[in-house]
């Protein structure tokens, strides 16, 4: 009977073993997707990126530890978005004003905005689809 029990106990702690191992198998290909993912990103923006204008529109916290700026663009007359995580203290100073925005032609979602460029030019910002009041 000892015996009977010692052989489950061996195979529960088999089962054990290898479902921990398949989850980190598993954790480790999705880390490898993300990094080849984010490698591609950033070889699409240097391959097919076009400069336009971006409007903050509007800024949250996360958790109340980051700060993220949330913006949006025009191209080819369909409106994106995308958000960036402020690395310093920004106050609303930003919130609808209009910045350059790198994005790809290719896929127009992948976009990185420079929040050190603010553009003031009216036409640019009106040839970009915003209307300004």
């Amino acid at each position: 009977m000892n015996l009977l029990i010692n052989i489950c106990c061996k195979i529960n702690q088999n089962l054990k073993d290898n479902r921990l191992f398949i989850g980190k198998v598993i954790a480790l290909i999705l880390v490898i997707l993300s990094v080849f993912y984010a490698i591609y990103e950033v070889k699409d923006l240097r391959r097919n990126s076009t400069i336009s204008v971006a409007r903050i529109y509007d800024l949250s916290f996360t958790k109340g530890v980051s700060k993220n700026a949330h913006y949006e663009y025009y191209f080819k007359g369909e409106r994106y978005r995308g958000g960036v995580r402020l690395k310093t203290h920004t106050n609303k100073k930003i919130l609808n004003k209009f910045f350059e925005v790198k994005f790809s032609k290719e896929n127009p979602r992948n976009s990185e905005i420079d929040l050190a460029i603010e553009v003031k030019d009216t036409n640019r910002i009106k040839r970009a689809n915003f209307s300004i009041n």
